[in-house]
């Protein structure tokens, strides 16, 4: 290249650009945090309830779960992953959807 002679290594070609990542951990986002919650009722076990809590602060309110979301998000089976959603439509904590494939759930507001 232009008559020098210098070293084509990938440890001297990379780019440094520090001003860019100095800008962009100055910079504050401005993201309001807003507690959503669910009235989940007392007569749940505390297992049953957190439960309930992490599929809603997985989902929330737009996004839809089945039973395999259940199994992942939670960690159990099969077998109590239908009872529990079971249970919460028992409860009228989630409703399901129609025309998303096998049974999908939303949380109802």
């Amino acid at each position: 290249m232009l008559g020098e002679t210098n070293e084509l290594k990938n440890r001297y070609l990379h780019v440094k650009c520090k001003d860019v990542k100095q800008d962009i951990r100055e910079q504050k986002q401005d993201i309001e945090e807003t507690k959503q919650d669910i009235e989940i009722p007392n007569e749940l076990s505390s297992k049953t309830k957190q439960h309930i809590r992490d599929l809603f602060l997985e989902f929330g309110y737009e996004r839809f779960f089945g039973r395999s979301d259940v199994q992942n998000i939670i960690g159990i089976t099969a077998s109590p992953s239908s009872a529990l959603l079971k249970r919460m439509l028992e409860l009228d904590l989630i409703y399901p959807m129609k025309g998303k494939g096998k049974v999908k759930y939303l949380f109802r507001k």
